[in-house]
């Protein structure tokens, strides 16, 4: 008997294989975002098989459909910094697929601990300072 989890990953290659035959779908890019995101969740420890699961979808998803415009990007950046871009949109969303979930763990983190009505406050606070010491040294 073969075990759960290379079952899985049969069924996984295939999806996959038989997705990238479709005309509108890009196959260099979503075999990219699904081996990127396999790192990600192989690699992911003390995590429950759904949430792993949902990491690998998600991944796959942000590795596939950002790529295009990540590719651009990263280009423009690595064309000036080093002189050479990225040709294979594989490799970039590959590495968009690994990059994905960490970082929009971190920003959704960020977003659940921003506290908007007090960065207006300090905003609003520091608007009328400057506004007072334009107008003490303008007197």
């Amino acid at each position: 008997m073969t075990e759960p989890a290379s079952a899985s990953g049969l069924t996984v290659a295939a999806g996959v294989g038989l997705a990238s035959l479709l005309p509108f779908v890009n196959g260099d890019a979503l075999i990219g975002a699904v081996l990127g995101a396999a790192v990600v969740a192989v690699h992911t420890k003390n995590v429950v098989w759904y949430l792993k699961l949902t990491g690998l979808f998600l991944s796959s998803l942000c590795g596939y459909f950002f790529a295009p415009d990540a590719q651009v990007l990263l280009n423009v950046f690595l064309n000036k910094a080093f002189g050479f871009e990225l040709k294979s949109i594989a490799v970039v969303s590959c590495l968009l697929a690994v990059v994905s979930v960490p970082f929009l763990k971190k920003l959704s983190d960020w977003a659940y601990r921003f506290d908007l009505a007090g960065a207006i406050d300090s905003y609003i606070e520091k608007r009328m300072a400057a506004k007072k010491d334009k107008e003490k040294s303008g007197e």
